[in-house]
């Protein structure tokens, strides 16, 4: 199906930009997956009143507990956040850095049973 037939049409030679999705579009997509799978979400919903650098997501199920920090593709974390996520790399927290593009890896992580 064409786009003219759906009632959609671009001039010839127009690049169509797609908007890459937004941390916030991401983060709801992660935090509505891992209920899903039984996870237990904590997220801070104001950021400002709390210490610099925690990732985003507190995610416990059974025995495992993960911090992951959710960022826009191709976004790096800040110098304080890698900080916080060295020391949280040296505990038995599981600790990540995800954009949308590692959805796979998320879908694989969040939905294995240890």
């Amino acid at each position: 199906m064409n786009l003219a037939t759906r009632g959609l049409s671009y001039p010839r030679g127009m690049a169509v930009r797609i908007r890459p999705e937004s941390e916030k579009s991401f983060q709801a997509r992660v935090i509505q997956y891992a209920r899903l799978c039984g996870w237990e979400v904590h997220h801070e919903l104001d950021s400002r009143r709390s210490s610099s650098g925690w990732p985003d997501l507190e995610l416990v199920r059974g025995t495992r507990h993960i911090r992951a920090e959710l960022k826009r593709e191709g976004e790096r974390p800040r110098p304080d956040q890698e900080r916080i996520l060295e020391l949280l790399r040296h505990t038995s927290t599981e600790t990540y850095v995800w954009d949308p593009s590692d959805w796979s890896r998320i879908i694989h992580c969040l939905g294995r049973h240890d």
